[in-house]
């Protein structure tokens, strides 16, 4: 998914037009609770998959420097909102600490 997510930043997927079209969608998504919950009015472009025991997300931060692709996966047999809050945790982290240097 995150080499899906890099062609699609980088315009290669689908062309231009399409890929704007597509980079736009991908950051008005409805989902909130995973990558992008910490990440208030930064621009974040990602794809939450859930199946049983098994949450994940993927997503491209785009805060006007340089982009940051995270991918996180989970699986685990306690509740959902356990994986969103541990990938919603890590997905600030690592973008903070990113942002630190």
């Amino acid at each position: 998914m995150a080499v899906v997510f890099e062609t699609i930043y980088n315009e290669a997927y689908l062309g231009k037009e399409f890929s704007s079209i597509l980079k736009e969608e991908l950051s008005k998504t409805i989902f909130k609770e995973e990558i992008p919950r910490f990440m208030q009015n930064i621009k974040v472009l990602h794809k939450v998959g859930e199946l049983p025991e098994v949450l994940c997300d993927v997503g491209i931060i785009d805060d006007g420097r340089d982009q940051i692709l995270i991918s996180s996966y989970t699986s685990t047999r306690r509740p959902t909102p356990y994986a969103s809050n541990f990938i919603a945790n890590i997905s600030a982290k690592a973008y903070n600490l990113l942002r630190t240097k």
